[in-house]
């Protein structure tokens, strides 16, 4: 077994502490245990195979406060009917507060309803640890669009972006059996916590914080009462580092649904347009390429007459939660360098943002 240094997507000022694996989860790091798991659901898994073994198992074992969370690689090797051998890669992950059941429906879902193949794919989901609140899926192939995007150049990345708006489309559209609520209570929660996090560098900015905390949650009440009956499946968090993009197969990926729910569309577009914003305030983007970004997605977004009540005030409200976000990412201990400027300048841009509705 392997110990894996896994980045964290969580953003917090406390202490990350390596720790050992909890005596509740020990059996998913334990060779045999896993073997024997893999091999009596070899034919559930991967029915085209008659043999499975468990080859090498990298995990990752932290803490955050008194949040846990475990992320594990399984390298396997199979055997197909005719002879041949294929590795592959499965994945289990602990979240901190535990993965969601809602989320393996979500993927399972979607996997089985057009998300297996063409141009768009998201995990397979393999199963579920109900007491260990553990999700385990097959690896997507990928790199995140967040690395690969500052290496392409614009007419490469405006045709990513159309395909992007189709995939957001066709999300929006997908008419799931089952409604999983968004959480306004945790919402409020994390940004207590992004708030305070904050405050450790800015102290001077208590003010404005708590006015854009106070003003994005007032406003996203409001439109949870006004506009619910617009709402649908989001992946609530549509963030560059969520999507894949494989340049051999041209084909884009959707990863992390813990966050998926039934919500405002415009969530996942406001939060997708904060990360351009962040490109560019970071140097990597220049301003009017990421205007022309945004104006062309909205016109594939709505195409074929698709009315959007309030649309400019509503991705004004998410872009501004989503720049606030960005300021706490960059201030996180997961960063190896700690932009201060560039936060600052975010912070800015959710401020001008809310100054618009």
């Amino acid at each position: 077994m392997t110990y894996l240094n896994h980045k964290l997507s969580t953003i917090s000022t406390h202490m990350i502490k390596e720790v050992p694996v909890p005596r509740q989860f020990a059996f998913t790091i334990q060779e045999n245990a896993m073997q024997n798991f893999f091999a009596r659901r070899r034919a559930n898994f991967f029915p085209a195979s008659k043999e499975i073994a468990l080859e090498k198992i990298i995990y990752s074992s932290i803490k955050l406060g008194k949040s846990f969370k475990l992320f594990i690689k399984y390298e396997i090797l199979l055997t197909r009917d005719n002879g041949t051998k294929n590795q592959h890669a499965v994945y289990a992950i602990h979240r901190f507060g535990g993965a969601s059941k809602n989320e393996f429906r979500i993927l399972h879902y979607l996997w089985h309803h057009g998300w297996s193949g063409g141009k768009l794919a998201v995990q397979r989901p393999l199963y579920f640890f109900s007491n260990e609140k553990t999700i385990m899926y097959e690896g997507l192939s990928g790199v995140p669009l967040i690395q690969s995007l500052p290496k392409l150049n614009q007419k490469k990345i405006s045709l990513i972006f159309s395909s992007i708006a189709e995939m957001t489309r066709k999300l929006h559209s997908m008419s799931v059996p089952f409604h999983i609520k968004n959480s306004f209570q945790k919402e409020l929660q994390k940004a207590k916590a992004f708030t305070k996090d904050f405050l450790v560098f800015f102290p001077h900015r208590k003010t404005e914080l708590s006015f854009i905390k106070r003003k994005v949650f007032s406003l996203k009440e409001q439109f949870i009462k006004k506009y619910s009956d617009s709402f649908c499946l989001t992946h609530n968090d549509f963030t560059l580092g969520n999507i894949l993009w494989r340049n051999e197969t041209q084909k884009l990926g959707l990863i992390d649904f813990s966050e998926s729910c039934i919500y405002d569309p415009l969530i996942d577009l406001g939060t997708l347009f904060a990360q351009l914003d962040y490109l560019h305030l970071n140097q990597t983007l220049p301003h009017s390429f990421v205007d022309s970004l945004k104006r062309s997605f909205i016109q594939k977004y709505t195409r074929g007459g698709r009315k959007i009540m309030q649309l400019a005030e509503r991705l004004n409200l998410y872009q501004a939660w989503g720049a606030f976000q960005n300021a706490i990412f960059t201030l996180a201990p997961a960063e190896k360098k700690h932009n201060k400027v560039l936060a600052e300048e975010l912070i800015n841009k959710a401020l001008n943002y809310l100054q618009k509705i």
